[in-house]
């Protein structure tokens, strides 16, 4: 006895090579970035604030920078600047005055990544890049907060 195919079998074939076509041109063929706008090279500073000594140490030119969400590597340190940290006070007399800190720096590292220009900012791979964010950053030996203070096209 043959069987045949009825209309709810010929809808489940298609389907599933329907799913299986979209998981593949999801995955294997669309690039994220190329769909999202033009692609150029940046430079971004960020500012940590009020490290200790260890910290500074542990920075390096050519080190990876990765992201807080883990979705890989948001670009190169190029330039480390440490300063002294100051933190705001109010002196004896009543006025505020900026008075450095005590085993405390304040550093600017300037990273350079290839990035998306889209509408909120810069995309480096799937991590946005905005003016003012705050966020956590990793490197090989350090975790730290950072503000974004400038972001720069074509450095």
């Amino acid at each position: 006895m043959k069987k045949r195919l009825n209309w709810v079998d010929w809808f489940l074939i298609a389907l599933v090579v329907l799913l299986v076509a979209g998981t593949v041109v999801k995955f294997a063929v669309l690039d994220p970035n190329a769909r999202n706008g033009e692609r150029v090279r940046i430079a971004y500073d960020l500012k940590v604030a009020g490290v200790r000594s260890y910290t500074v140490d542990a920075f390096q030119v050519g080190d990876a920078l990765f992201g807080e969400t883990g979705k890989g590597q948001v670009g190169t340190i190029t330039d480390i600047q440490v300063s002294d940290a100051l933190r705001t006070t109010e002196l004896s007399d009543g006025t505020v005055d900026q008075l450095p800190m005590e085993d405390r720096y304040d550093i600017l590292l300037t990273v350079t990544a290839d990035a998306v220009k889209s509408s909120e900012g810069y995309k480096v791979d799937e991590y946005q890049i905005m003016f003012n964010q705050s966020a956590l950053y990793y490197t090989k030996y350090a975790a730290f907060y950072a503000n974004t203070v400038e972001i720069r096209e074509n450095p």
